[in-house]
């Protein structure tokens, strides 16, 4: 496989951005031996990334904290290098008696100018809210990030051997779409005109585990497995095809979103 050829079918061009900005890390990695850092980024662009690296002679780790983590930090280092330097930290702060989401989380954190790349999944169990940062941003969110929403709370580094189990809600429902082409998944399982669900996808709101679509592609489902959607402004779904067909011979499919 040639690298040229393997960011030709990249069609998204924020996306061909990020990974020639990695590109350019790992050439630099494998010709100065020095190690070299990225941002978090989605499970989509780091199995981009993990099959390009495989061009050069270099070491890499994808590190998001957490057990089964989604969004990674990368470091690219020389080969055979020990005493590799600690890269993302854990934050943790006690959240009983807190109402408070995951949009609640994120907002906050924003709010006090740390970008979105910069911070990786935001767990939320019952006793506490745990959320992957930079190394370098730790000292800064401890002293910076004291309220959210009107609550006042006190932010420390968590025990890298105590990760909190995630919760998650959600609701399940059964639907009927005419076909499994994106655009017509969209409108049902968002509940939007097909016209409306056309026009986002066609701007590049949505994205379909993790990969910027903008075109009208049929999903397939063969593999059984559930496709993740996200739709820029509506949120977050995974899609399951039965298998089924309604009375009216249209496909059947399960539609989990989750609630905050």
């Amino acid at each position: 496989m040639n690298i040229e050829k393997y960011l030709n079918h990249i069609a998204d061009e924020e996306t061909r951005k990020i990974i020639n900005k990695c590109i350019d890390k790992m050439e630099k990695t494998e010709r100065k031996f020095i190690s070299n850092k990225t941002d978090f980024y989605d499970p989509y662009i780091c199995n981009c990334i993990n099959d390009i690296a495989k061009f050069y002679e270099i070491s890499v780790e994808f590190d998001g904290f957490f057990y089964e983590a989604e969004r990674k930090r990368i470091i690219f280092s020389p080969l055979y290098l020990e005493n590799k330097l600690e890269e993302v930290v854990c934050i943790e702060f006690n959240r009983k008696n807190l109402n408070i989401a995951h949009k609640d989380v994120l907002g906050a954190l924003l709010n006090i100018g740390i970008k979105r790349d910069k911070t990786g999944d935001i767990r939320i169990s019952d006793e506490c809210v745990q959320f992957a940062v930079a190394k370098e941003l730790e000292q800064f969110i401890i002293s910076n990030f004291v309220r959210l929403k009107n609550y006042k709370i006190n932010c420390f580094v968590c025990d890298n051997n105590k990760p909190k189990k995630n919760i998650q809600k959600f609701e399940i429902k059964e639907n009927s779409v005419g076909s499994l082409r994106c655009d017509s998944i969209v409108a049902v399982a968002y509940n939007i005109s097909r016209s409306k669900s056309q026009n986002l996808i066609e701007k590049g709101y949505l994205k379909i585990d993790f990969r910027p679509i903008n075109k009208f592609e049929t999903c397939d489902y063969s593999n059984g497995r559930e496709k993740i959607f996200s739709l820029r402004g509506y949120g977050r779904i995974s899609i399951i095809d039965t298998g089924k067909r309604s009375k009216k011979n249209k496909f059947v499919i399960k539609i989990k979103k989750w609630i905050d």
